[in-house]
């Protein structure tokens, strides 16, 4: 079997099913298998243990049991066992910060976070490339309130620098950019891998199970206006005045969507025009992301590079079925294995610049225009 679960460091064999999912927008990676119990015998794991998910010796997740579920009937039991990986304490936690955090980076205040909760096992990674620009002091918000939740205040940074957060198989925090936003352009997070469903569903080329795809309008607007904090007390000592970040606003319009579709919202902080535009673009493709979804699943675990599959790269979609021919985004993957089923892994993909600014997305798509291909959006 090469998923392999442990429990406080022992291997648990005895499960009938196990699914690890990884999503690029959401920090933990989350699990869940069925155990089955043997009779007469208590479960050999309880609430709190510890757990380690490897495929093939490869560890994809760290992080420990939250939920056990037991139900009963006449004939059979169920048991249904999940958790989260090691920053589902991160997530969960609630910050008594009174003063401003010291540092002005990213990577320096979620560290300074962290020790605050007493998770100082957990190492902070910035992959980010170009590098994350300091906050600017006085202008920006660095100090979170008594009893927030501290991914809550630490993502609301990460907004600000449109900078995505997420974990490790080993539970650590890695910051990065979209691929596409890389200084390497695309050919940085490209995977070569191809997904093919043609015609006819026989075809010995496909190598796609099941596919689906989906076009969700409720979240598309004809117009976005943000609002800057009115934060003077803080902007009031540093060079770049009140009167420069302070009520401000941006405005953008989206074509091709009613107008009649506004979605008004304030940034995290006192921000300048052009910091605004920023953070206005990056709210706008968040929501584009989850209008359109193509989800696709595959025989096994690994690509055809024989790596596993993983979030944030970029792969070529050949769907017939779907009228997709195009480069897509990795937003999610989830490794599943069932015994009367196996081993498969369900994809879903985004448009290719979903989480990347407005601007650098459209420098990219001129430069690659010719790879790009055509998708059913």
């Amino acid at each position: 079997m090469s998923l392999q679960i442990f429990v406080n460091n022992k291997n648990f064999e005895n499960f009938l099913s196990a699914r690890v999912e990884i999503a690029l927008t959401r920090l933990t990676r989350i699990f869940d298998f069925e155990a089955a119990q043997t009779e007469g015998l208590p479960l050999p794991f309880k609430v709190q243990d510890a757990v380690e998910i490897k495929i093939d010796g490869e560890t994809i997740l760290t992080g420990f049991i939250e939920v056990i579920d037991v139900s009963y009937s006449s004939e059979n039991h169920q048991i249904t066992v999940s958790g989260r990986d090691r920053l589902g304490d991160f997530v969960d936690s609630t910050l008594e910060f009174k003063d401003k955090l010291p540092g002005s980076l990213l990577k320096t205040i979620i560290e300074e976070v962290l020790k605050q909760i007493n998770l100082t096992n957990i190492t902070v990674i910035d992959q980010t490339d170009p590098p994350l620009e300091p906050f600017k002091e006085g202008v920006d918000l660095l100090s979170a309130s008594i009893g927030e939740g501290a991914w809550e205040f630490i993502e609301s940074l990460a907004r600000k620098q449109t900078v995505l957060v997420r974990s490790t198989p080993q539970g650590n925090i890695v910051l990065d950019h979209s691929p596409i936003g890389n200084t390497g352009g695309l050919s940085a997070g490209l995977n070569p891998t191809m997904i093919v469903n043609r015609f006819p569903p026989n075809n010995e080329t496909n190598n796609v199970l099941s596919s689906t795809s989906s076009f969700d309008s409720s979240q598309a607007f004809g117009e976005y206006v943000i609002y800057s904090q009115d934060n003077t007390v803080a902007a009031k000592d540093v060079i770049q005045s009140a009167q420069e970040t302070t009520n401000k606003t941006a405005t953008r319009p989206i074509p091709d969507q009613r107008n009649s579709r506004r979605f008004v919202f304030q940034s995290e902080n006192a921000s300048s025009v052009e910091d605004l535009q920023k953070r206005l673009d990056w709210e706008i493709n968040f929501k584009q992301a989850g209008q359109r979804i193509y989800s696709a699943t595959l025989d096994g675990f690994r690509d055809f590079e024989s790596n596993l599959w993983d979030v944030n790269q970029i792969i070529s979609i050949n769907d017939e079925f779907a009228s997709i021919n195009a480069n897509m985004l990795i937003e999610a993957v989830v490794f599943t294995f069932d015994l009367s089923v196996g081993q498969e892994t369900t994809l879903n993909l985004v448009q290719r610049d979903s989480y990347i600014p407005t601007p650098q997305a459209t420098v990219a798509a001129k430069e690659t225009q010719d790879d790009a291909g055509e998708a059913f959006f």
